[in-house]
């Protein structure tokens, strides 16, 4: 979901991340329902817990890539083409949304009450549209907007901080941290209306995410010491991503023990231990990326196929799931282990299958975006 002034070397690395962030999307969803109903302490929930505290990375990646795309392919607030970058952002992301949040809004209108006016339906479509309510995904693109229409603001800040970049980028990114840790305890060191409205829709807010976006805009500046520290890293940033793993396990557990504290809650990536879990995870995929994922092999044609139809997966996965989910309730299915992987393998074929499709016809490629 990207463009370019002037076309640059692609970033391959960048190729596995979206897609396992796809996937991932598509995990946590999947795992949803076993993490809150599942026997807690069993083989099962532990492996459903796991799996979803894996996928939290999920929505970060994407905010991180967006932010390292725009900062790399756009380096010149004067000589980028605004309009060409506006309209790219409107045909390629806004369409495709507006088009799948109908969808979505009106299949719940079909399965839920008929007592309202054709005035009424329109009206909540009109605001549920804004907020990205039309299903519980698409608070995602609202969000990424957001950080589209900010970009021509920050860019020039930041070039004119290109010197300063890391150290600038620690300071925010500490300030976040330290956000982040009062909207999740709900500690609230004044009174502020505006400070209870970030707490209240923190999730669908650029300013709960931005952090991921100010850390990639600084990997877009200081590329090649980012791609060298990689490579000098790579096995401490896995073995720290599967210790930090662990330890989100562990503390979803102990939070949990508590029956009042929501699962939801216990589970989001937008806690302190989330944050640490989800940066040293982005770094050590990207480095895992630059070690066995390159030029053209299988495994990087692969990973640029879902990819390139990760914002089409992630619109549509939905879809599939809600119809598996029907069919697995009438069966009275329930949650075992072969239903959740059955579930995974559908969901992501069959959005897979549904965006390559659309993708392959001109008057139906909008309709995914890219």
């Amino acid at each position: 979901m990207s463009g370019a002034t002037k076309r640059k070397e692609k970033i391959q690395e960048l190729d596995l991340l979206r897609a396992l962030a796809a996937l991932s999307v598509i995990i946590i969803h999947v795992t949803a329902a076993p993490l809150v109903l599942g026997e807690r302490g069993t083989l099962y929930h532990y492996g459903m817990t796991l799996a979803n505290q894996f996928a939290r990375f999920s929505i970060p990646a994407f905010i991180f890539v967006t932010g390292l795309a725009l900062f790399y392919n756009y380096t010149d607030f004067k000589s980028t083409q605004w309009q060409k970058y506006f309209k790219k952002r409107v045909v390629f992301v806004l369409l495709p949304y507006i088009f799948w949040s109908a969808g979505y809004f009106f299949i719940k209108q079909y399965f839920g009450p008929k007592d309202q006016s054709l005035p009424e339906i329109l009206s909540q479509f009109g605001m549920a549209l804004l907020r990205g309510d039309s299903y519980y995904h698409l608070y995602f693109v609202v969000l990424v907007f957001q950080f589209y229409l900010l970009f021509p603001l920050l860019l020039p800040l930041f070039q004119r901080a290109r010197r300063v970049m890391g150290r600038l980028t620690l300071l925010l990114f500490a300030l976040y941290f330290a956000y982040i840790c009062l909207s999740f305890y709900n500690i609230k060191p004044w009174d502020s209306t505006v400070l209870q409205f970030l707490f209240r829709h923190q999730g669908k807010l650029f300013v709960t995410w931005s952090g991921f976006f100010i850390l990639g805009a600084f990997c877009a500046f200081r590329l090649a010491r980012v791609k060298e520290f990689l490579d000098r890293w790579i096995w401490p940033l896995t073995l720290g991503a599967g210790l930090l793993l662990l330890t989100m396990v562990w503390e979803f557990y102990a939070r949990t023990a508590d029956p009042a504290v929501d699962a939801a809650y216990a589970a989001t990536s937008l806690r302190p231990l989330g944050l640490l879990f989800t940066v040293v995870t982005l770094f050590a995929i990207l480095a895992l990326a630059r070690r066995f994922v390159s030029g053209h092999s299988p495994l990087a044609r692969i990973t640029t196929f879902f990819s390139d139809h990760s914002y089409g997966i992630y619109l549509a996965h939905p879809l599939v799931l809600t119809f598996l989910e029907l069919l697995e309730s009438r069966w009275a299915l329930g949650y075992s282990w072969w239903v959740i992987a059955l579930n995974l393998i559908l969901c992501l074929t069959g959005s897979t299958l549904i965006t390559f499709v659309l993708s392959r016809y001109p008057w139906t490629r909008p309709l995914v975006g890219r």
